[in-house]
C-alpha cells in the first residue's frame, strides 16, 4: 500500500512525464505509429533499388542500410557491420519489397530497440542467440567481455551449448554492459592492484558511455588531470589512479541519470530550476533509490565543474572553456547545488517518445537537407516566415479588444484640472456605454482601418525580433537563454516596433477622439495624416519609447516563463494555456508603464480650446503632475490591463498556432548527434521508416550498443 506521501511524489512524477502509470485513459491517448501506404513505399524502394536480380531491380544491402536508412556512411563504412545487419535478414546481400514492407511494419513494434539488436546478434535465427555468434558479433561493438567469465555460463551453460531467448535478451544487455566494464578495468589493473591509472579510466569511460555528449566527454578528460575531482587516488604513487568503487560508481552515475532526474524532481516538486544542495538529495536518493554517498558526491562534483565551464548553473554560456577565477565564497556556494539543467548537460532529455515522434507535423521545408547557399536564402525566407505569421496575428489580437483601447484612450486623454471641470466620462464603464449609445456599434471601432494596418508591421517585427534576438543570445551548446538575456532581447523587440508604432498610435488616438467632437466634419485617417505630415506622425516618438521598451522587456520573459509553467508532461501548451500565459504576462507589463503611456497619448491627441498643450515629454509631466496630481498618469490603467492584457494573449496564440499549422524547421543543417552521423528521418523515412531511422541512435544511448561504423 502507498502511504499519501508516496501518492504525492507519484502523482508529481507522472506530471513530469519521468513515471509513466499504466491506465487505460492513458493507453488510449497514446499515439501508434501509422504505417505507410504501400503504394508509397513501392515508390520509395524503386528509388533505391539498384540491384539486378532475376529480371528486376533489388535493393543491396548498400542501398538499404547505408543510402536509405542512413546507419553506416557511404564511404569508409564498416564492411564487417554491414555484413552483420545483412545476415540478420536471410544471410543474403539483396531486400525484396516484400522484404523491405515486412521490416516497415515490424520497426513500428514497442519491442523494437531489443528485438532488433536481438536478430543482428543471433543472425536472424529463430532458436536463439548461441554462444558462437555472439562472441563473433560482440568483437564488432564497443563491449568486451571475458569469454570465460561466470558472467557466460551463467546465460550459455557450462558447455556454452545453451541458447539465449528473446524474452530474456534484454536483461543479457544490461547485464553484458555491466560485465564489460568490468573486464575492461581488469584487463587495465595488470597487478591486480584494485586500481587503474586516470588515463585508463577515463579511455574505459568513454569507451563504454559513446552516447555522451561532447562537453561531458571533454569534462571527463579534465577530471582525470585533478586529483582531488577525481578522488580515489592512491598516495605514493606519481601517477594519478583510480580505485575500482570510484571507476564503478562513476560509470553508475551516467548509466542512471535518468533516475537521478526523478531524485531531484521529486525534491523540488517538479520546479526544475530549484537549487539542490547534497544533503538535501543525498537525503531523498536513500528513500527513493540505491545510490550510494559516493555516487552522489561524484555526481556534485561533475555538477560542479559543469559551472565552472559555464555548461550549466549561473554563470551557463557566458565563461570561457579555460575560466576559473570568480569570488571563491560565491563559487563555492555554487559548486554545492545543483538544478536539473545540470543533469540535462549529462543526459539531454529527448523531444518525445519515439512512437510520438514520428506523429509530428512535417516541416513544410526540409532545411536539413539544403547546402550552404541554399540555407543563406532560407534565413531571408525564415524571416518573411515570421513576418507574415505575426501580421496575421497581430490584427486577431487588435481587433479581438480594439473597443477597449478607444475606452482607454478616451479616458487616458479626459483632462481633470479643477479650472475646467471637465468629466465627460466617470470611469470606464461609463465611457463604454456612453460610446455605445451615442456612436452606435462601430462608434467602438473608430480608427480600427489605420491600426489594422499598422499592427501586422508592427507585431511582425515585435515579434520576430524577440525570436532573432532570443537566438542569437541562446547558449549554443545547452539552448538555454539566461534572464537578461530575454530582457534584452524583449526591449529590443520594443524598440524596433516604435517606427511603426507611433505613426499608428497618432492617427488611431485623434480618430478614437474624434467622436467626442459634435462636429459637422467627419474626421478621416487621411485627413489626419495629411494634417500632421511626416514629422507629425512621430510626435510623441520619444514617449513612445519609454513605453514600448520597458513594455516589452517585461512582457516577453513573463510569457516565456509562464507558458513553461503551464506547460504539459511532454512540454507542449495547449491553446488555453498560451492564452493563459499571454494574458498573465501582460497584466504587469500594461500596468507599470501606463504613465509613459499617459504622456504619450496627451503629446499625440491635439489639444481643444481652453485644454492645456504640451511641449515635450519632460513638459508633459510636468505639468499633468502640477495640474492633475499624480493619479493623472495611472488614468486608463485598469483599461489599459484589460486591452493589452488579451490582446498579446490572443495575439501570441495566434501567432503560436500559425507556427503549428504552417511548420517550417528553421534549425541549422548539418548539426549531428554526437554519436550517429546521419541517423535522422529524412521525407523517404515514411511509416515505421521513421522509428527504424532512430534506432540504432537509441541502442547507443538507451543500451550503450555501439557497432562500428568506420573501417579501422
Amino acid at each position: 500500500m502507498l502511504e499519501d506521501n508516496d501518492i504525492g511524489v507519484v502523482k508529481m512524477l507522472s506530471s513530469c512525464g519521468l513515471l509513466k502509470t499504466c491506465n487505460c485513459e492513458m493507453k488510449r491517448k497514446r499515439k501508434k505509429v501509422k504505417l505507410a501506404n504501400k503504394t508509397d513505399l513501392k515508390k520509395i524502394y524503386e528509388k533505391y533499388a539498384t540491384l539486378d536480380v532475376e529480371g528486376g531491380k533489388c535493393m543491396s544491402d548498400v542501398d538499404f542500410f547505408v543510402k536509405f536508412l542512413c546507419w553506416l556512411p557511404e564511404n569508409g563504412h564498416n564492411k564487417r557491420t554491414l555484413e552483420m545487419f545483412r545476415n540478420s535478414f536471410e544471410n543474403k546481400n539483396y531486400l525484396t519489397l516484400e522484404e523491405f514492407e515486412q521490416f516497415e511494419e515490424q520497426a513500428s513494434s514497442v519491442d523494437i530497440l531489443y528485438r532488433l539488436p536481438f536478430h543482428i546478434f543471433s543472425k536472424g535465427s529463430p532458436e536463439g542467440l548461441s554462444y558462437t555468434d555472439f562472441v563473433r558479433t560482440l568483437e564488432n561493438t564497443n563491449l568486451k567481455c571475458d569469454v570465460e567469465a561466470d558472467f557466460i555460463q551463467f546465460y550459455f551453460g557450462k558447455d556454452c551449448s545453451k541458447l539465449v531467448q528473446l524474452s530474456e535478451f534484454p536483461q543479457f544487455l544490461k547485464d553484458l554492459s555491466a560485465e564489460s566494464a568490468k573486464s575492461a578495468f581488469k584487463a587495465c589493473d595488470i597487478e591486480n592492484s584494485g586500481y587503474i591509472s586516470a588515463e585508463n579510466f577515463c579511455k574505459i569511460i568513454l569507451c563504454i558511455n559513446q552516447a555522451l555528449p561532447e562537453p561531458v566527454k571533454e569534462s571527463i578528460q579534465e577530471m582525470t588531470c585533478n586529483c582531488k575531482m577525481l578522488g580515489g587516488l592512491e598516495s605514493g604513487y606519481d601517477v594519478h589512479r583510480v580505485s575500482f568503487g570510484h571507476f564503478s560508481a562513476f560509470n553508475n552515475i551516467l548509466k542512471n541519470i535518468d533516475t537521478i532526474k526523478i531524485v531531484y524532481l521529486a525534491i523540488c516538486g517538479g520546479n526544475k530550476k530549484v537549487e539542490v544542495s547534497k544533503e538535501d538529495f543525498m537525503s531523498q536518493s536513500q528513500i527513493m533509490t540505491s545510490l550510494t554517498p559516493l555516487e552522489v558526491d561524484i555526481l556534485f562534483k561533475l555538477c560542479s565543474l559543469f559551472h565552472e565551464k559555464g555548461l550549466s548553473g549561473p554563470w551557463r554560456g557566458s565563461l570561457p572553456v579555460d575560466w576559473r577565477v570568480v569570488e571563491d565564497v560565491e563559487i563555492a556556494d555554487h559548486q554545492c547545488q545543483i538544478t536539473f539543467s545540470d543533469l540535462e548537460v549529462i543526459s539531454p532529455t529527448a523531444r518525445s517518445d519515439r512512437s510520438d515522434e514520428v506523429e509530428e507535423k512535417d516541416s513544410l521545408v526540409n532545411v536539413q537537407q539544403l547546402t550552404s547557399n541554399q540555407y543563406q536564402v532560407i534565413q531571408l525566407l525564415e524571416s518573411f516566415y515570421r513576418f507574415t505569421l505575426g501580421s496575421v496575428a497581430g490584427a486577431v489580437g487588435a481587433t479581438t479588444v480594439y473597443p477597449v483601447d478607444l475606452v482607454k484612450t478616451r479616458m487616458q486623454n479626459q483632462r481633470t484640472s479643477s479650472y475646467l471641470s471637465e468629466t465627460l466620462y466617470k470611469n470606464s464603464w461609463d465611457c463604454f456605454r456612453k460610446v455605445l449609445n451615442h456612436e452606435g456599434f462601430l462608434g467602438l471601432y473608430r480608427g480600427l482601418l489605420p491600426q489594422l494596418v499598422g499592427v501586422s508591421p508592427e507585431k511582425a517585427i515585435k515579434l520576430t525580433m524577440n525570436d532573432l534576438v532570443r537566438g542569437n543570445l541562446k547558449d549554443e551548446m545547452t539552448g538555454n537563454l539566461p534572464l537578461w538575456g530575454e530582457i534584452i532581447a524583449g526591449g529590443c523587440a520594443g524598440a524596433s516596433q516604435v517606427m511603426f508604432t507611433n505613426p499608428l498610435e497618432i492617427v488611431k488616438i485623434r480618430l478614437q477622439v474624434a467622436g467626442e467632437i459634435s462636429s459637422g466634419s467627419k474626421v478621416s485617417a487621411l485627413k489626419v495624416v495629411k494634417d500632421l505630415g511626416l514629422a507629425g506622425l512621430y510626435k510623441g516618438s520619444a514617449a513612445c519609447f519609454l513605453r514600448d521598451i520597458p513594455f516589452s522587456g517585461i512582457f516577453f520573459p513573463a510569457y516565456a516563463h509562464f507558458k513553461d509553467y503551464f506547460a504539459d508532461s511532454s512540454g507542449q501548451n495547449s491553446p488555453l494555456s498560451l492564452l493563459t500565459a499571454g494574458g498573465l504576462a501582460g497584466i504587469p507589463a500594461a500596468f507599470l508603464v501606463t504613465p509613459a503611456d499617459v504622456i504619450k497619448t496627451r503629446l499625440q491627441v491635439k489639444a481643444r480650446h481652453n485644454q492645456t498643450s504640451y511641449l515635450g515629454v519632460r513638459d508633459a509631466a510636468s505639468k499633468i503632475y502640477g495640474e492633475e496630481g499624480i493619479r493623472a498618469f495611472w488614468k486608463g490603467s485598469v483599461a489599459r490591463m484589460c486591452r493589452s492584457s488579451p490582446q498579446f494573449g490572443v495575439t501570441l496564440l495566434a501567432y503560436e498556432l500559425l507556427q503549428k499549422v504552417f511548420y517550417v524547421d528553421f534549425s541549422k543543417p548539418g548539426r549531428q548527434d554526437s554519436i550517429s552521423h546521419s541517423c535522422k528521418p529524412h521525407a523517404d523515412h515514411i511509416g515505421g521508416f521513421r522509428v527504424a531511422s532512430s534506432i540504432l541512435p537509441d541502442m547507443e544511448k538507451k543500451l550503450g550498443l555501439v557497432f562500428h561504423k568506420h573501417d579501422n
